[in-house]
């Protein structure tokens, strides 16, 4: 169940004006879309509410995103940088990191190669037993 309208965050994200001009391309689950622009990464929880979780208040995603970065620093510590919100500046536009009222929040990471994602090393018959943990 959809629990809120994150359009205009999702917009905001998606514009390369954001991220200094760079192109962004969109990987998208149905808990997360993740915005990648240049050398990062940014992880958007989707504001959903299902029987096995519950991100539908801006808290509840703060919070989730909190701790996907404290338990993943742990594996990948070079990827995960942290969390920084999304604010409503004082002239209406959103800011990354900003000093407004908080409307959203996000994972911060370091882009990484996604010819390394295991799907696509599989699809190149490049896929090692030796990589899974």
């Amino acid at each position: 169940m959809i629990a809120g309208d994150q359009s205009e965050v999702v917009h905001f994200l998606s514009s390369p004006s954001t991220h200094g001009g760079a192109t962004v391309e969109q990987v998208e689950t149905h808990t997360a879309i993740v915005f990648l622009a240049g050398t990062r990464g940014y992880k958007l929880k989707r504001a959903v509410r299902f029987d096995y979780l519950d991100f539908s208040t801006l808290d509840r995603r703060r919070r989730f995103c909190e701790e996907e970065v404290r338990l993943n620093r742990r594996t990948a510590p070079a990827l995960y940088r942290g969390v920084l919100p999304v604010s409503r500046q004082r002239d209406g536009s959103l800011a990354l990191g900003g000093s407004g009222s908080v409307v959203e929040w996000v994972i911060d990471m370091n882009r990484f190669d996604q010819a390394r994602l295991f799907d696509r090393l599989a699809a190149a018959g490049a896929l090692d037993v030796g990589l899974m943990p």
